[in-house]
């Protein structure tokens, strides 16, 4: 509804893309960092940028702006987060764009002064807990004749248990087994098991999974029959037969 207020004249700034906000703030923070001394350039500038642009979009979120910290100006951190929010804003203005997170509260405005159609229906899903911004956002709509509907999520009931085991390789061995015994239970069923180091352990992985759901192939493997499970996994590039000769 933002593309209603620039067709209508009501607004020009273009709005940012994700991408494009986040290299703005690492923009501001590479230029702040090269006119600081060595001992105090930042080490990651960033990973402080990120921050920034997250304390911008919660300042945002809860509509707050840089007074609200005011109590907090002892801290250089937050001195500097000023400063970047001024510079990011002036930014912005010097090149006609908005940021994402400003977005909502200028349609917030602009639904009060009726420059934008209300829809009559909105339909809410996946919140766990709504920001002042959304409920402010919420609360006008509704109140301007909205009707709002929260789509209720389904809830499958599940169980958890913990497992030790010795080694990483007795791990697998009992995800795997587990996973089998799901799949006898129910064939339909859809497994999912999370490895921290697959690119590492890729190769025993497959044999383990296979020995467990797949004993017929532990002498041969048939690569024409589909599988019951798949890595979710690219091989390296350097593990290619054809690069490996080359190498």
């Amino acid at each position: 509804q933002y593309q209603q207020l620039i067709t209508h004249g009501k607004a020009a700034a273009m709005p940012l893309s994700t991408l494009q906000e986040k290299l703005l703030w690492e923009e501001i923070a590479i230029d702040w960092n090269r006119k600081q001394s060595l001992a105090n350039a930042l080490l990651r500038p960033t990973v402080a940028a990120a921050n920034a642009a997250n304390a911008w979009q919660t300042l945002n979120d809860w509509l707050l702006d840089g007074s609200s910290l005011e109590s907090f100006m002892w801290q250089a951190e937050t001195r500097l987060l000023l400063e970047w929010m001024d510079t990011f804003s002036q930014r912005c203005d010097d090149k006609g764009v908005i940021s994402h997170c400003r977005i909502p509260e200028l349609l917030l405005e602009a639904y009060k002064r009726d420059e934008i159609a209300i829809p009559e229906q909105l339909v809410v899903a996946g919140f766990d807990d709504y920001t002042p911004l959304q409920q402010a956002f919420l609360a006008q709509l509704e109140s301007r004749g909205c009707e709002l509907f929260e789509l209720e999520q389904t809830i499958n009931e599940s169980k958890a248990c913990l497992t030790s085991c010795t080694t990483p390789e007795q791990e697998v061995e009992a995800a795997a087994a587990w996973a089998s015994r799901g799949l006898q239970n129910n064939p339909n069923a859809r497994i999912g098991v999370v490895i921290l180091d697959l690119q590492q352990r890729s190769k025993q992985v497959a044999r383990i999974f296979r020995y467990h759901l797949h004993p017929e192939r532990i002498v041969q493997e048939d690569s024409d029959q589909p599988r019951l499970f798949n890595i979710t996994l690219g091989q390296p590039l350097s593990e290619q037969a054809i690069i490996t000769d080359a190498l």
